[in-house]
């Protein structure tokens, strides 16, 4: 028993080494000076955001060696991830949102997540900006009021149906 939990112990090691292995070959590359990794994003727009209104913000980056640059952009009120087209260094990119209360999860604050990749693959690390909701707890009673009085009518029209 002692010679099969060994076992399985050393084949697990020897799987977790080579995913690793292979996780480090497929991800960033490794820049040997700063200057080759562009600056870490930076965001402006709209800090109190109202659900369901059109919302925009502007990304921007430096990369030193006048790469083309792309973003990656994360809302935390949805599982969508976001890729923009390449741009310039120091271009100004405008992302546009509406943010959905159904995917808040109740919370009336949200973030944006912003990091540069440039044309050589070189990433910056994550710019994070925060945004608070107006009025979520009226539109989450008007929903659920919404909703129940929904209900309600459909199960009536059963009856006649």
């Amino acid at each position: 028993m002692k010679k099969k939990i060994i076992g399985i112990f050393i084949l697990m090691l020897v799987l977790s080494f080579s995913i690793t292995c292979n996780a480090e070959n497929i991800t960033n590359k490794y820049a040997e000076d700063d200057e080759e990794i562009p600056e870490i994003p930076n965001i402006a727009g709209v800090s109190i955001a109202e659900l369901y209104k059109k919302c925009d913000y502007s990304i921007t980056t430096i990369d030193h060696q006048n790469d083309a640059v792309y973003f990656e952009i994360t809302c935390s009120d949805c599982s969508l991830h976001y890729k923009s087209d390449w741009c310039r260094s120091g271009e100004t990119l405008i992302f546009t949102h509406y943010w959905d209360f159904d995917y808040l999860g109740g919370n009336n604050k949200s973030i944006i997540r912003v990091k540069a990749i440039d044309s050589k693959g070189f990433e910056s690390d994550w710019c994070e900006f925060g945004i608070l909701m107006k009025n979520t707890k009226d539109i989450s009673f008007q929903f659920s009021f919404v909703k129940q009085m929904f209900k309600i009518l459909l199960s009536r029209l059963r009856v006649f149906i």
